[in-house]
């Protein structure tokens, strides 16, 4: 498979579809910084090209505007003809929803004297594997304890991506891994070559273990541990059935060509319905930012901007499991899964291709993960159930019972599992406080903050609102009905920064507490609420918008549209 893969060509002129070759880390067009060039002459050459399609394109003004503003028109999600909170698409998340997690941080919890303890980890309900390869890259270099993430999910669509990304790291050189495992986790095409070196690879490895359980019972669970030369280990316990359907993953349905995903995912994705709402929220972004996610969306190819997708010709079979469905909500997109500060590390020359970035730093982060399955003591435990079900599945199956870290995304909301049912389930699990004090239940509680808000009195709402509008107007001009009018995104951005941004959300969270009686779930569990300063494993608001400047205001809030999310660390106290 070609190397190019992982040193992606970055010079954007190309002839009759022929990119240069050279090496371009010295100049980026000034204009756009979007894309970079291998000498002042390539960038001469492709001039005329990119000043037509990227440089002079509509969404690169600063003064470009929605449709629905250009007619003079209110948008469908203010007119009452449509809801701007109506989406597309199923309601899976294989990028994830909120950013990426170091689980372990040794540094802010355990500390870095002893490098040599184990370290257990257990996501119940992973979502993607953001959280497990971030958490992987950044162990220590020196730790030489024995780490054991146990992973899993309601979903077999995350499990066996999950599956097959490890797999393709632990089975597979580097530089044939690593952008792989990009292409699969985020591209909705990818090249032929490279999806056969990886059924070539991984494939022989699920027929093995099709072959052996064959006479085997449909719905009983069956484990299988992948040993790696490094004595690092993947199991993977799954149904027969669903072994069966993980070896599918690696092969398209009958009738899915290009052209075929191609037209089914741009008839989710452009459903005419929600155009007003999706060109607001591009409102918010920079003039290069809001190009990068045209860009993506019209391709779905994560890549520096300026890269040639020309061998990019085959659909993701791990996206097309089921031909009728493209299995994303039309709002989705590859920068969510991630903070801005992490994407912006793999910044390259060209400084506002997000694109680019994004992938240099999957790029750098996957490689410290091939790195540590292939030198250090590291086990992986896959499996496919309800994670209401997990602690008693673990039990029987004689697994790990104890864990420095557990990660329950956010099934602690009540329009899940809830909080009660949820601590009660896996609080028993925590390692010991004189074996481990720092051992944290981490929730995440994404949809408890809006719950409260939207139960507000009238009168409630009316205070909060006002309050929140004064916050605001610190930001963003106050729309002023004589001058802006009724139609123009100025004021919608005001208000809905208002109502998601700067509303009071602390207020809402105490409110919240004591709905449910939190406090006293955690007190009877024998576990303490860990203040939001003690916090060592992620931000109790991880998308707090506060004391900052205008510039960077206006930065962060083309990137985060909310901040109602909330974490709760919980840790023992006897």
């Amino acid at each position: 498979m070609s190397s190019t893969y992982f040193h992606p060509r970055l010079c954007a002129n190309s002839t009759n579809g022929v990119q240069c070759t050279q090496s371009a880390d010295r100049f980026a067009c000034a204009k756009c910084r979007l894309v970079q060039y291998c000498s002042k002459a390539c960038q001469a050459a492709h001039w005329p090209t990119h000043k037509k399609q990227t440089c002079n394109h509509e969404l690169m003004s600063k003064e470009w505007l929605p449709n629905y503003a250009k007619e003079q028109r209110l948008p469908k999600f203010a007119d009452g003809s449509e809801s701007g909170l109506d989406i597309f698409g199923p309601l899976k998340y294989l990028w994830g929803q909120e950013p990426a997690l170091d689980l372990i941080n040794l540094a802010q919890n355990e500390g870095l004297e002893d490098l040599s303890r184990n370290v257990d980890v257990l996501c119940a309900a992973s979502g993607d594997s953001r959280h497990v390869f971030k958490t992987i890259a950044n162990l220590p270099e020196k730790h030489t304890g024995k780490c054991t993430i146990v992973s899993n999910d309601i979903d077999l669509d995350i499990v066996a991506r999950t599956a097959i990304f490890l797999l393709i790291a632990g089975y597979m050189e580097q530089e044939e891994a690593v952008p792989a495992i990009i292409h699969l986790w985020y591209s909705a095409l990818i090249p032929s070559s490279m999806l056969s070196r990886v059924c070539e690879k991984i494939l022989p490895l699920v027929e093995d273990v099709c072959t052996k359980i064959a006479a085997k019972a449909p719905h009983s669970p069956l484990g299988k541990t992948f040993k790696l030369d490094s004595g690092s280990s993947i199991r993977i316990v799954l149904t027969k059935e669903q072994w069966f359907k993980l070896r599918q993953y690696l092969f398209l349905p009958t009738g899915v060509t290009r052209t075929f995903a191609k037209e089914g995912r741009a008839l989710q994705i452009n459903n005419p319905r929600r155009i007003d709402y999706k060109q607001n929220h591009w409102y918010y972004k920079s003039p290069a930012f809001r190009t990068c996610i045209a860009k993506f969306l019209n391709d779905d190819i994560l890549l520096p901007f300026g890269t040639s997708r020309q061998q990019f010709d085959t659909p993701n079979p791990t996206f097309h499991q089921r031909p009728d469905m493209w299995p994303f909500r039309d709002d989705a997109g590859p920068f969510y899964g991630w903070s801005h500060e992490d994407v912006m590390q793999g910044k390259q020359v060209a400084a506002e291709d997000v694109l680019g970035a994004q992938f240099f730093m999957l790029r750098s982060l996957l490689s410290k993960v091939c790195g540590r399955i292939r030198a250090s003591d590291v086990h992986f435990k896959l499996s496919c159930l309800d994670a209401r079900d997990l602690p008693g599945r673990l039990k029987q199956w004689g697994e790990t019972q104890e864990f420095d870290r557990i990660e329950v995304s956010n099934l602690c909301d009540r329009a899940y599992c809830g909080p009660a049912a949820i601590i009660n389930l896996f609080s028993p699990l925590l390692k010991p406080l004189p074996i481990n004090p720092h051992a944290t239940l981490l929730l995440f509680f994404s949809g408890a903050n809006k719950e409260m808000q939207l139960s507000l009195t009238d009168p409630e709402k009316a205070h909060e609102w006002y309050a929140a509008n004064k916050r605001t107007a610190c930001y963003l001009a106050v729309p002023n009905p004589y001058t802006i009018p009724q139609w123009h995104p100025d004021g919608f951005r005001f208000h809905q920064c208002a109502g998601s941004v700067m509303f009071d959300w602390d207020k809402m969270w105490e409110k919240f507490q004591v709905v449910v009686g939190l406090r006293g779930l955690v007190l009877d569990a024998g576990l303490k609420i860990r203040r939001e300063d003690e916090h060592g494993v992620a931000r109790a608001w991880p998308k707090r918008m506060r004391d900052m400047t205008k510039e960077e205001f206006n930065l962060r809030l083309g990137r985060d549209a909310t901040c109602f999310e909330r974490y709760v660390e919980l840790i023992r106290t006897g």
